[in-house]
């Protein structure tokens, strides 16, 4: 029997991915498009009137989003978009000069 603890919040879920914790949410009601075509939402199950979220349904949601990774997410933190970006100026620079 699993207890509240086994479960994860939206929060923590966000927290972990660096994401926004609606952004979790919007996942758990709406789902999202997978490469295939087909619509996959996060499971999740309403606990005191609050979303709780299983760590292996995390796991089975980001493999079905992302299949040729075998699950590892495709999400870019904004500090990784700005290393990113940063990188790709200096090597648009380096290529002007």
């Amino acid at each position: 029997m699993l207890t509240q603890s086994d479960y994860l919040t939206t929060g923590r879920v966000a927290t972990e991915m660096g994401i926004h914790p609606r952004t979790v949410i919007r996942w758990i009601r709406e789902g999202c498009i997978a490469p295939g075509g087909q619509k996959v939402y996060l499971a999740a199950r309403r606990i005191g009137g609050v979303y709780r979220v299983l760590p292996d349904a995390v796991e089975q949601f980001l493999v079905a989003l992302n299949p040729a990774t075998g699950g590892k997410p495709l999400i870019e933190t904004p500090a990784e978009r700005r290393k990113r970006a940063r990188a790709a100026i200096a090597e648009f620079k380096r290529m002007r000069d």
